[in-house]
């Protein structure tokens, strides 16, 4: 990975860091690399930089940064429509982080009790000249290293253990419902501070390559799975799928939330004391959130990140741990929780699951790709670099596993 040997790709670090750190008078890049190996991470480039710091007193201080910056791909560019998605991430730390901390102030938590569930934005820009909304090359996000406060990564193919489970869900429910909480509260607020970030950036490009990895995970499916039912279920549920983005049904405001549409296991990172006790846990990468039932992340980060054995000893333990926590969570809001009544979330639940599938099977090539499979994120031109990525024994174990989980948990057409 290259380091100092090549000049960072980033320009005018001053500048980002100046946005939060006022009195720093002179930034020197001490080493850089990138992050992410490739397959890790494709809607962007990730780097890791190490930065001695003046500031106006003559004190030094070395910073741990990670940085985001759109691919060189123009393809990428296109999927992940990059110019919107670096927008609506910018959005997000600059303004509905903080919402969402002082909503809880003003709710009367303690500082010890506040749910800090993101890293900390040192600077951000959409250009180099950091004036507008234009879209460059130079666009960037600027964050602390939380590798350098003790968080780490779970191992996507391996996938997480019950503990690591229940600590996501519960962060999990504790960002939606502080969402709720705040539309609850002062919805006048949550129209002009919440909503304007939860617009989806979805566009054609994106869609052609989702269906296509959706179409090739279907046909593996086929060809995997014997029962002929099961299959026409499947096809079922993708037209239902189908119908509901043509004609999607009314909604029920109150449930709707902060919906981060990409929870899985690459996008949260965990803390540990000594004892390895979970202590903390982070979340990233807030480039696909958008305003639906919270109950659609849950599924996803459900089937997609747990254990095949947590999956089938827990799963409903999971739902009930994520309702629980989600109720607490609005009481220590003080928010009136009449509304969010059990019966209801758990038929929304049933109606949202089929809506996953989709996600759940396609995600599964990128979830078991095998390490070194997939290319670097600047030599992908099209969307044959992700319809290459899934295949092999642990790929088609978990087709089918997301499979039957479905047909046992009835959320299948």
């Amino acid at each position: 990975m290259p380091e100092l040997s090549e000049p960072l790709p980033l320009q005018d670090l001053d500048g980002l860091l100046q946005q939060s750190l006022k009195d720093v008078t002179d930034v020197q890049v001490k080493s850089w690399k990138h992050l992410t190996d490739p397959g890790e991470n494709f809607g962007s480039l990730i780097l890791s930089i190490e930065a001695s710091v003046k500031r106006e007193s003559g004190e030094h201080e070395t910073l741990h940064l990670v940085c985001k910056m759109p691919p060189k791909s123009e393809y990428l560019l296109d999927l992940f429509n990059s110019p919107l998605a670096f927008k609506k991430e910018l959005y997000f730390y600059k303004t509905i982080a903080p919402a969402f901390l002082e909503l809880q102030k003003k709710s009367g938590l303690g500082d010890n009790e506040l749910i800090k569930l993101f890293p900390h934005l040192y600077g951000g820009r959409m250009n180099i000249t950091n004036e507008g909304e234009k879209f460059d090359e130079q666009a960037a996000i600027v964050l602390e290293n939380l590798n350098f406060s003790g968080y780490s990564t779970k191992d996507r193919i391996t996938g997480m253990d019950l503990e690591h489970m229940q600590y996501g869900v519960r962060e999990l429910a504790k960002l939606h419902a502080i969402t709720c909480g705040y539309r609850a509260k002062y919805p006048k607020e949550f129209q002009e501070t919440i909503a304007p970030g939860l617009e989806a950036c979805h566009n054609e490009v994106a869609m052609n390559c989702v269906m296509e990895m959706i179409h090739k995970a279907i046909n593996n499916l086929k060809r995997l799975e014997p029962d002929t039912k099961l299959i026409d279920r499947v096809l079922k549920t993708m037209e239902l799928c189908e119908r509901h983005e043509k004609e999607p049904k009314a909604v029920l405001e109150h449930w709707c939330t902060f919906v981060h549409a990409d929870f899985w296991v690459n996008n949260m990172m965990y803390r540990y004391d000594n004892e390895k006790k979970i202590t903390g846990m982070k979340i990233v990468d807030f480039q696909l959130s958008q305003n639906d039932y919270g109950m659609k992340d849950l599924v996803f980060f459900l089937i997609s990140s747990a254990q095949e054995e947590v999956i089938d000893n827990n799963l409903n333990d999971l739902i009930n741990l994520y309702y629980e926590t989600f109720i607490d969570t609005l009481r220590a809001l003080k928010v009136d929780t009449t509304l969010y009544q059990r019966e209801e979330f758990d038929r929304l639940l049933i109606e949202s699951a089929p809506l996953k599938f989709p996600q759940c099977i396609m995600m599964v090539q990128v979830i078991k790709a095998t390490r070194g499979s997939a290319p670097d994120v600047n030599s992908i031109t099209n969307g044959e670099a992700f319809l290459n990525i899934g295949k092999g024994q642990l790929y088609e174990k978990k087709l089918l596993h997301v499979l039957h989980t479905y047909d046992k948990m009835n959320w299948l057409a």
